[in-house]
């Protein structure tokens, strides 16, 4: 395609240079005819010529042979001579003695040698001299040489018009063929290339070619016709096929029943997100979800129940860990797996867990039947577990199948000591919270004593509860705190001075939010008793 428009392979060009070709040869052949019929009825009007010229002069020349008159004869002569082409006139006696003689040269031209190639150097005629009254009696001889050039440059100068004429007609009549031929074919045929050009190979049906105009009803029109119905097909087939590769890859990526990430792709993107998180210096947790007896479901209600409830709970997973920080896929049968990047620490993956196991533990409605279940979940965190995705994926694996032997409906970190930290830390969170809705805390105060003037000038509050003690961090008061309650009071100060919390913002920060409060107003109340009692 990219010589197409160089002059040499242009389609017009090559119809123009046969038009000429055809055009020259054919002119020079039909000049060639007529110059040869001019020819041959030239060389015919030449003897004509010499024998009408003969016949006039004659009985002159037979009477002056008669009477032998020298000077009769030198006229008949000199009056031949007249003519350009007489080259000899003689007249002779009986015995070929000469009467009257007269001769001059061959006309010498440049073309002599065609000229005499063609008619001949020279035309010779002799003729009898006989008296009307004794026509068996000869009396002598008349004889004349035509010179052939007058006649021959007459003859090559039509030839040459007839040649020129000839072959101007035929370049001309090539010329408007090529422009009629140009008109009604070259130039339709390049819009038609132009607008193949612009055809789309991905979806050669979305712009299909344009009809030449005036070549709606021709084989233009009928080619072009054919050629976008063809293209419509070939679209056509092109999307039926990009429609079953994606079937295939969709069937390669993604699970059937759930809709969610098959194995491989969930692998392909967790060793993305590895780097991402081994670059970003976050960490990453991989969760492993099993479904506790999900066997006794298809058992009891069949494996289309079965089956819709692995939907329902992928719908929940779905709804529960929705963002870009989570991934969800289904390794096969009743697990799944899910990824929370940008952790930093293990504390959040233990709040992803226990969203997981409240999504789960809900009742699901399927066919008509309540199903409640629950579930077991193994985690395992990068890079303190592992570094590979499938050596990560293994230890969750197995730290759901460990977790499973111990009981249901809860979670296991793959590290003993960190299970048991967060293990500690929730047990914790669940304790104080209770204690808060029961009002089982007080507030207890240590003195705060001037060494100068001996006088108690303040008082530190401590939170007491009948399962824990522990005093609470504020920006101007604070005590010392037990390892395991100082994390948890530290956050819950953290809510207290950041911003304001907002109604309804859950168990999980609910009893962190109500902490510091209810301690302030245990100590305003106290302040207050105080001050009204006069105790200074």
């Amino acid at each position: 395609m990219q010589n197409f428009f160089e002059v040499e392979n242009r389609l017009d060009y090559r119809i123009l240079r046969w038009i000429l070709a055809v055009a020259l040869i054919s002119g020079v052949i039909v000049s060639a005819i007529q110059v040869v019929i001019d020819a041959r009825r030239v060389s015919t009007d030449l003897d004509n010529q010499a024998s009408q010229t003969i016949a006039m002069v004659k009985d002159a020349t037979t009477q002056a042979v008669f009477s032998i008159d020298a000077d009769l004869a030198n006229q008949v002569v000199d009056g031949l001579f007249a003519h350009e082409a007489v080259h000899l006139a003689q007249i002779l006696h009986a015995n070929g003695d000469p009467l009257s003689t007269r001769e001059r040269p061959l006309i010498d031209s440049a073309f002599r040698p065609l000229i005499n190639w063609i008619f001949g150097a020279e035309r010779q005629f002799r003729t009898e001299l006989k008296r009307n009254g004794d026509l068996d009696t000869v009396y002598g001889y008349f004889i004349v040489h035509y010179d052939t050039s007058p006649t021959g440059h007459m003859w090559l100068g039509r030839a040459m018009i007839t040649l020129t004429s000839v072959v101007a007609t035929a370049v001309i009549l090539g010329m408007v063929l090529y422009f009629v031929f140009y008109m009604l074919l070259t130039r339709p045929l390049l819009r038609i290339v132009h607008s193949v050009k612009q055809v789309d190979p991905e979806n050669p049906d979305d712009r299909l070619i344009a009809t030449p105009a005036g070549h709606e009803k021709d084989e233009l029109g009928h080619w072009v016709n054919t050629t976008n119905t063809l293209l419509m097909a070939i679209g056509k087939s092109q999307k039926r096929h990009r429609e079953a590769e994606d079937r295939v890859s969709r069937l390669a990526r993604y699970d059937q029943l759930t809709g969610l990430l098959s194995r491989d792709s969930f692998m392909e993107l967790l060793q993305a997100d590895i780097e991402e998180s081994k670059r970003n210096h976050t960490l990453l947790s991989v969760i492993v979800c099993g479904i506790d007896d999900f066997k006794s479901i298809n058992d009891q209600c069949g494996f289309r129940t079965g089956d819709l409830t692995l939907q329902a709970v992928a719908d929940r997973l779905l709804e529960c860990l929705s963002g870009s920080r989570f991934i969800i896929a289904r390794l096969g049968g009743d697990q799944f797996v899910v990824v929370e990047k940008g952790l930093k620490d293990g504390f959040q993956a233990a709040d992803t867990a226990e969203a997981i196991l409240a999504g789960i533990s809900e009742t699901i409605g399927v066919e008509g039947q309540n199903i409640s279940m629950t579930a077991t979940l193994g985690i395992a965190l990068y890079p303190s577990d592992a570094i590979q995705p499938d050596r990560l994926l293994q230890s969750a694996e197995q730290t759901m199948m460990l977790a499973k032997q111990k009981g249901r409906d809860h979670f296991q970190f793959y590290v003993a000591s960190i299970d048991q930290e967060i293990r500690d830390r929730k047990q914790l969170e669940k304790d104080l919270s209770e204690a808060l809705s029961l009002d089982q805390l007080h507030l207890v105060y240590q003195p705060q004593v001037d060494l100068q003037t001996k006088r108690v000038i303040g008082a530190e509050a401590c939170c007491a509860g009948s399962t824990l003690c522990a005093g609470w961090y504020h920006r101007i008061i604070s005590s010392p705190l037990p390892r395991i309650m100082a994390p948890l009071l530290r956050l819950a100060s953290g809510f207290w001075n950041g911003p304001a919390c907002k109604p309804g913002c859950g168990p999980k920060k609910g009893f962190l939010c109500a902490l510091p409060s209810t301690c302030l107003r245990y100590s305003c109340a106290r302040t207050a008793l105080w001050m009204t009692s006069w105790i200074r």
